[in-house]
């Protein structure tokens, strides 16, 4: 497996490509902004992104989704309990820093315990509220990274 690390926005916000080698297949966790940095670490690293996956809904997260959703054609992934949050500016606090960011809904809502396969990449979901309702923790257990 292989990680990449971009750093985006104000917020300095992680963002990782995550992906297997051999097929370059994989996922984005964490778009948060700067789509084209984004999309730039993507083509230098040969990576063919499958699915955006979400920790959280907070505007600093989710600025870069629709980007990336409309240039890659990829499904968005997030807990159902974030919904509010993904389309609703004030609750996803982006209102309070001058700017409108909302995503389109998710294309599948995960739960605690689910697994998320994509090519090779398996991780399983870990429902970790707190810092907003539906965070969520993505565990690659044979990798034995915690996302």
């Amino acid at each position: 497996m292989k990680l990449n690390r971009v750093i985006v926005g104000s917020y300095e916000v992680n963002c990782y490509l995550y992906f297997d080698e051999k097929s370059s297949e994989g996922v984005i966790i964490d778009p948060g902004a700067d789509p084209e940095l984004i999309a730039d670490e993507i083509e230098k690293s040969q990576f063919s992104p499958k699915g955006i996956l979400l920790t959280h809904g907070h505007g600093d997260h989710i600025g870069a989704v629709r980007p990336i959703m409309d240039k890659y054609k990829i499904p968005l992934y997030a807990c159902r309990e974030e919904e509010k949050l993904l389309n609703n500016s004030t609750a996803n606090m982006s209102a309070f820093l001058g700017v409108d960011i909302t995503t389109p809904p998710a294309d599948i809502w995960i739960k605690d315990e689910d697994m998320i396969s994509i090519g090779n990449v398996s991780l399983r979901v870990l429902h970790t509220p707190g810092h907003s309702p539906g965070g969520v923790c993505f565990l690659g257990e044979t990798a034995n990274i915690l996302f």
